[in-house]
């Protein structure tokens, strides 16, 4: 795995855990539930042949996507950088945001979305998008976490042009007193190296969900 695949894999990570730290300490008890959005970049994820970053294009998909987005022209993959370990049973609810677009090339042309346990070796969930220029998919995801272990989101192209943007995970979780504070911990290092100019984080807005 090259250095900056390694790096994309910390990015997220200490991006992820440092805002369920941060989000949690400060805006809910431990009775309640902490809702909050993590923005997933496109240059965290991993891609294939076929696969490019693509600025917006009104050539393609009827002008839909307005900012940058990752072009499908075949077969190809988008696979985003594991999560950090995630228990099932700490989530109430997670939902998958984003916009796409998919232009069939042939009858078995197929644009899919996949999660994906890693630590497991399975795939837990996925979806065949239908043949869109553009729109706003939300998918939920939390009966699909079902087993302890680092996940990964992925995208897939089998034919035809698809595109993606715009990928939000909203969580709803109840968290526990007892890992807040170490959370934080990683949330404050996380962003002192961003300062620094070392790491690029996701973004995260505040949300009642």
């Amino acid at each position: 795995m090259s250095n900056n695949q390694l790096m994309r894999k910390a990015t997220l990570t200490a991006s992820f855990v440092g805002i369920v730290g941060l989000s949690s300490l400060l805006s809910v008890k431990a009775s309640h539930a902490a809702a909050f959005n993590i923005n997933i970049p496109l240059n965290t994820y991993t891609l294939s042949d076929d696969t490019s970053f693509s600025a917006p294009n009104n050539l393609l998909f009827d002008d839909f996507f307005k900012d940058d987005f990752i072009l499908f022209e075949g077969v190809g993959t988008a696979i985003s950088v594991n999560s950090p370990f995630v228990e099932p049973k700490k989530f109430k609810s997670v939902f998958a945001h984003f916009d796409y677009a998919f232009v069939t090339g042939s009858e078995t042309s197929e644009f899919k979305l996949s999660l994906f346990n890693d630590s497991e070796d399975e795939t837990t969930f996925f979806e065949l998008l239908s043949a869109s220029t553009g729109e706003t998919a939300s998918i939920e995801l939390t009966n699909f976490y079902t087993k302890p272990g680092n996940y990964q989101l992925n995208f897939s192209s089998n034919g035809g042009q698809a595109g993606f943007n715009n990928f939000v995970i909203k969580v709803e979780t109840v968290p526990e007193p007892t890992t807040t504070l170490g959370l934080l911990a990683l949330g404050i290092g996380a962003v002192t190296l961003k300062r620094k100019g070392k790491i690029s984080l996701g973004v995260l807005s505040k949300s009642a969900s």
